[in-house]
Formats: C-alpha cells, sequence, structure tokens
C-alpha cells in the first residue's frame, strides 16, 4: 500500500505539471504500486489521527453528525478497503478522500444509513459507491432476483 501512496502522490504532482512530469521515479513507483496491491485490506500506515485533529477535521469542514457516528476516515491509508480500490484512487491522483468521503466510509461500511448534503462535485457519488464496491470485491456479486412483469413494470417475483 505504500507503494500506491507513493504512486498516488506521484500523480497529482504529475498533474499539478500539467502532466509535464520528467521524473522516470514516478513511472517506477506506479509500476511497483501495480504489482503490489493486492484484495488486503488497507489499515492504516503509521499513527492514526487523534481525537482533536479529527474534531478540527468535522470543525473545519462544517460534518455535524449524531452521538455515536464512526471518526472520518481522513487518509486513503486507513480506509476499510481492499487494497486494489485505494490502489486505484491513489494512481488517478487523489491524494485524500474529500470530507463528505471521509465522514459517509466510516458510516456506509458499517451498514447504517448515510444522509449527507454536499456541494455538486464534492465526492458524494463515490462516498456511497465505494463501500459498494468494496463488498463486492470481499462477497462477490449476489445474483439478481427473479423479475416478473406487474402492470408494465418489471418487479421482483414473490418468494
Amino acid at each position: 500500500l505504500e507503494a500506491a501512496v507513493a504512486a498516488g502522490d506521484a500523480a497529482a504532482r504529475s498533474k499539478s505539471n500539467n502532466g509535464k512530469s520528467n521524473n522516470k521515479n514516478a513511472k517506477k513507483q506506479k509500476s511497483a504500486a501495480a504489482a503490489a496491491h493486492d484484495d488486503d485490506v488497507g489499515v492504516g500506515g503509521g499513527d492514526r489521527p487523534s481525537v482533536e485533529e479529527l474534531a478540527a477535521f468535522r470543525e473545519e469542514h462544517g460534518i455535524r453528525v449524531a452521538e455515536g457516528v464512526p471518526d472520518p476516515i481522513i487518509r486513503f491509508q486507513d480506509a476499510p478497503f481492499p487494497k486494489k480500490l485505494i490502489a486505484a484512487l491513489l494512481k488517478q491522483g487523489y491524494t485524500s478522500p474529500s470530507p463528505i468521503q471521509a465522514q459517509a466510509w466510516p458510516i456506509a461500511v458499517t451498514g447504517r444509513d448515510v444522509i449527507a448534503v454536499a456541494k455538486t462535485g464534492s465526492g458524494k457519488t463515490c462516498a456511497f459507491l465505494l463501500p459498494a464496491l468494496s463488498r463486492i470485491v470481499k462477497q462477490g456479486a449476489s445474483a439478481a432476483p427473479d423479475m416478473e412483469m406487474v402492470d408494465g413494470r418489471f418487479r421482483p417475483a414473490a418468494v
């Protein structure tokens, strides 16, 4: 995962240079990241953020949550997703989750409902989709339910 983080950093620097990266090491890091990632779940890399840092993160981004809500995941390395999903995000140049992703992911992976309001382009789709993709990667896809036509619409068949 560390190689994926390094490759993500290199990709982010490359994007900030308008794609004009002449750094041969960045290409090597990307190759190492592709070879290093597997289906294991990210388990963090180093120190976890302190309670004060997490509170400051919520304050800075105007995140309000109910009592007992899990702490936000403010680094990809701490996300409970398969390494290959995290590596894919890093490879695209993302360096950290957006605020909506950081707070929605730990709630969604526990199976709880999430109601969130955020601006267009803030990462809401990824906030809700990545936990679903993670589950599919870990457990495999389930069969679609049998459907039947009822009043001109397809609906799940009765069990």
